[in-house]
């Protein structure tokens, strides 16, 4: 990580854990600040994770974890630390691989029998640690963790009949996606990260130009078709575009938002961390649906909403003949620039003028 800043280390936990083979039933952390925090305290809460703390008032607090300082991270890489991004990359380049070492191919050293022949004394260790994972007694169904209803995404009951749509919609196949695309341009070699991929038409015509592409959906049904679609082989992930990414910084070189948005009251949160996941230099590609369009579909339907309000919306969409509820949050186009972040440079943010409001007074004239 960058630092070890709250946020930094709870989307590094948040990536630990979706490349975990098992669910994580707990963290016991060592004392520092950037663990002990309201912030990650909520994080467990919500997943239903046990969240407890190591051994306080000992320096070597967590001292099962502490022992593989040597053994693993000081034999490759010493006690230097780093001090520029390429190193940071390099680093975690190389922790990648440590980690496939460690766990697939280096026995742990974890005293299995002892046995002695006069004088000799022979030891045997255990498995590595994958080795043992899969020697260890399945545990029973009931105590995997439930789903949670409310946190489950509403597309997954209608995958199927929205995905069909998709392909073939005139404002997805043939409106947003080719505009997407073409101010994408040549992606030929560049990571990119699909938020919000849904079903994966958009992963695959990117792939297609040849980037390397990642994508993440909050809908397990959504990434089901996607795989059928892209192969077992393919980077997707189920992951909310509300909370932390699983994703390490300045990882991508472009990051695509398509039509999603919109599903989010608070756009802050979200565009922090895809800026932190942007490589410097990087762009952040997002489609949204026009607000001046939005308003006057609503006036044509009777209603009169307030252009300059932020709202949400619920729609009733029939896909196949299943009728279903889809939520989405309204806002004026000076709300989504004034959003983004302001470059370093200070442009200027764009002008919405409210005609509802009084006019900004002028300084008075003095007449003769």
């Amino acid at each position: 990580m960058r630092s070890k800043a709250q946020a930094r280390v709870l989307a590094a936990l948040t990536a630990i854990i979706t490349a975990m083979p098992f669910p994580v039933l707990g963290i016991d952390s060592d004392n520092g600040t950037e663990f002990i925090n309201h912030q990650l305290l909520r994080f467990c809460v919500e997943r239903k994770i046990t969240f407890t703390r190591s051994r306080p008032g000992h320096k070597n607090d967590g001292a099962h974890v502490e022992q593989k300082n040597w053994t693993v991270v000081r034999h490759a890489v010493g006690y230097a630390r780093y001090d520029t991004a390429g190193e940071l990359t390099v680093l975690n380049q190389l922790y990648q691989l440590l980690r496939l070492e460690t766990n697939f191919f280096t026995p742990q050293q974890k005293l299995k029998s002892k046995t002695r022949d006069g004088a000799k004394i022979t030891k045997r260790y255990g498995r590595t640690d994958c080795a043992r994972i899969d020697h260890m007694t399945p545990a029973p169904e009931h105590h995997a963790l439930a789903t949670d209803p409310a946190q489950a995404s509403g597309y997954d009951s209608f995958a199927e009949a929205y995905s069909a749509e998709n392909e073939t919609s005139l404002n997805n196949a043939y409106y947003e996606r080719p505009a997407t695309l073409a101010l994408a341009g040549d992606v030929a070699g560049r990571r990119i990260l699909d938020a919000g991929c849904g079903s994966g038409p958009l992963f695959a015509a990117l792939r297609d130009r040849g980037a390397i592409v990642t994508g993440f959906d909050k809908s397990a049904g959504m990434l089901e078709l996607a795989r059928r679609r892209l192969g077992a082989d393919a980077d997707l992930r189920v992951a909310d575009l509300a909370d932390a990414l699983p994703y390490s910084d300045d990882s991508f070189d472009d990051v695509i938002a398509s039509l999603v948005l919109h599903y989010l009251q608070d756009w802050g949160p979200t565009l922090a961390e895809l800026r932190r996941v942007l490589k410097t230099g990087g762009r952040l590609i997002a489609s949204v649906g026009h607000p001046t369009a939005e308003y006057v579909i609503e006036r044509l339907s009777g209603h009169r909403p307030d252009y300059f309000a932020t709202y949400n919306k619920t729609e009733e969409w029939t896909l196949s003949g299943q009728a279903t509820e889809v939520s989405f949050w309204n806002r004026p186009l000076h709300a989504m620039t004034d959003a983004l972040p302001q470059p370093a440079s200070g442009s200027p943010s764009s002008a919405n003028p409210n005609p509802h409001r009084p006019p900004v007074s002028c300084s008075p004239t003095t007449s003769t």
